[in-house]
């Protein structure tokens, strides 16, 4: 039953560091208004989820609410010029459909990772 109804899919969290990674970026992007209409969304929604399909360094990325924000990404990447590459393409891509973007960058090799990533906390939940 796990299998079948709770458990989408299995993954692992690897040492980001010993796989040459050493920035988590989580950018928060707020859209252009333009897009508010049903077929201007269509359209941008699946060329999005293509354009998101082919970059493998983004684990995630979706619509999210608050923060005068729509959407947001998730992203590692090896060192600042590898983001500053990426960021610079995702704005070459999409400068056209989005108003503003804000990314907080995480040292992954550094010493302020109070709780490193896990899964196993949610064991631990009530």
């Amino acid at each position: 039953m796990l299998e079948r109804e709770i458990i989408q899919d299995y993954t692992f969290i690897p040492n980001w560091s010993k796989l040459g990674y050493e920035i988590f970026a989580i950018s928060l992007i707020k859209s252009k208004e333009a897009l508010a209409t049903k077929e201007k969304y269509d359209a941008v929604r699946k060329k999005g989820e293509e354009w998101l399909m082919k970059q493998p360094c983004i684990l995630m990325a979706g619509g999210c609410q608050g923060s005068g924000v729509n959407a947001f990404n998730i992203s590692v990447h090896r060192n600042y010029s590898d983001f500053d590459d990426f960021i610079q393409r995702f704005k070459l891509e999409w400068g056209e459909a989005i108003d503003d973007i804000q990314t907080v960058l995480i040292n992954l090799a550094g010493k302020q990772i109070l709780k490193p990533f896990s899964f196993k906390a949610l064991s631990l939940a009530e």
